[in-house]
């Protein structure tokens, strides 16, 4: 009798051991969404597709590590529940250092750009616009000219004292403008006679003085890139361990 008891008891111990171990081992189905889609990702100890939909996994406490080329590694810490929809999404934000290096990079496209093909575009459209500046204050000084001639020659032909009075009053405000129109174009003239050499000479000395160096982005991988990866082995709902040729 005593056996007996003794033999339902190990057994009744030994079914509530193997139930709870079954329990602890009870593996749910866990959607993946891993972008980007070439990134290293590791569940646990076990490297896992980033392509994968969904893996199975235990319940319980599991680490998550993703990383990618020129993004920042992330670890998590995820609980499998044994009921619900289970889902595990990680969105890789760029590395600190690629950051810096797309920066550098875009600085450097900027200095090319400035000292190739803007200064010279520019003194051109400078020496454009003065150029037509100078032509357009020449036009005004020819109407000008014209408009004093004409207030000097009514002046020599005056009769009377008002009428002489007169010419006399236009005479000295066309002269004074067309002098006013005189000293604007000759300014024109050395202001771009002084600017286009000092622009040229300034480019060159930019250019020469200016060290573009194109940056470079190297990276160390923080995950390993073995080839060995875990995917579902066809028509079964196990997993298998691979390995990619």
């Amino acid at each position: 009798m005593y056996c007996f008891i003794r033999t339902l008891l190990l057994v009744f111990l030994f079914s509530i051991s193997w139930f709870g171990q079954a329990q602890s081992q009870e593996q749910v189905k866990v959607k993946l969404n891993i972008k980007p889609s070439n990134a290293i990702v590791y569940i646990d100890s076990i490297k896992i597709k980033a392509t994968l939909d969904s893996v199975k996994l235990d319940t319980g406490q599991h680490q998550v590590r993703v990383w990618a080329p020129q993004k920042k590694l992330v670890e998590r810490e995820v609980r499998i529940q044994p009921t619900g929809k289970q889902a595990i999404g990680v969105s890789l934000p760029p590395s600190d250092a690629y950051r810096t290096y797309r920066r550098q990079k875009a600085n450097y496209i900027g200095q090319v750009f400035m000292t190739k093909y803007v200064f010279i575009p520019a003194a051109i459209v400078t020496a454009g616009v003065s150029t037509e500046r100078i032509i357009s204050l020449g036009n005004q000084m020819e109407e000008q000219r014209k408009l004093t001639e004409a207030a000097r020659q009514e002046y020599n032909d005056a009769r009377t004292i008002n009428t002489t009075i007169g010419a006399v009053s236009r005479f000295e405000q066309s002269e004074a403008e067309y002098q006013k129109l005189r000293q604007n174009r000759n300014d024109w003239i050395v202001a771009m006679s002084v600017a286009v050499p000092v622009g040229i000479a300034s480019f060159v000395l930019i250019r020469l003085g200016t060290d573009l160096v194109l940056p470079e982005y190297k990276e160390s991988p923080l995950l390993s890139k073995t080839d060995f990866y875990l995917q579902p082995v066809p028509n079964g709902g196990a997993m298998g361990f691979c390995y990619h040729f």
